[in-house]
Order: C-alpha cells, then sequence, then structure tokens
C-alpha cells in the first residue's frame, strides 16, 4: 500500500510540475500576443485615421465572436471558457498517463504565476 501512494504521489508531483511548466509558458506566450494583437490594433487605427486603410470593425468582431463561440449557442459566456478550457487540458495531458494527475492544478498555478 505504501509503494503504490508513493507511486501516486510521484506521478502527482510529476503532473503538478509539468502543468506549472505548461502554465507559465502559455502565459507569458499570451502576453506576448496581446502585445502583438495591441500593436496592430494601434497599426490599424492610425492608418485608418490618415486615410490610408478602412477597417470594418463591425465583420472582425462578427468573426472573432463566430470563432470564440465554442458551445455554438450564439453568445460567448462563461461557458465557453469552459470548453476551452476543457480542451486545453485534453490537449496537453494526452498520452501523459497517471502524471497527468495534478496537471490541472499545476496549470493553474503557472497561469497565476506566469
Amino acid at each position: 500500500m505504501e509503494k503504490e501512494l508513493a507511486t501516486y504521489g510521484e506521478s502527482f508531483s510529476l503532473g503538478l510540475g509539468l502543468g506549472f511548466c505548461s502554465g507559465y509558458c502559455v502565459k507569458k506566450v499570451g502576453k506576448a500576443a496581446a502585445v502583438g494583437v495591441g500593436g496592430l490594433v494601434v497599426a490599424f487605427q492610425l492608418a485608418a485615421r490618415q486615410g490610408y486603410v478602412t477597417v470594418e470593425w463591425g465583420a472582425i468582431e462578427r468573426d472573432v465572436n463566430r470563432m470564440m463561440d465554442l458551445n455554438a449557442d450564439g453568445r460567448v459566456d462563461v461557458e465557453d471558457a469552459k470548453v476551452a478550457w476543457a480542451r486545453a487540458v485534453d490537449i496537453l495531458t494526452h498520452h501523459m498517463g497517471s502524471s497527468s494527475a495534478g496537471f490541472g492544478a499545476g496549470l493553474l498555478m503557472g497561469l497565476r504565476r506566469g
């Protein structure tokens, strides 16, 4: 029994560590993506202000909302975030076996620290 508990503890610790590193990385990449998207918005708005381009923000909003409506209920809400979280954890723990035990908790910790 003690050996089984040690094995579960090692798997949980590995999953927790891998989840933390993944969450930390995801947050850093997300911050970089936010800077990139923000920079594009500023550039497009400056170009639009000068009359170089016309940005169809309504079309962009419609397309982004369609893409983010993961449960296809016609609106972007907390339920879509739950679907996104479940998909992300499923992708990140694919074929991890028992090591995925603490992955979700580690992922949350990494996201908070990153």
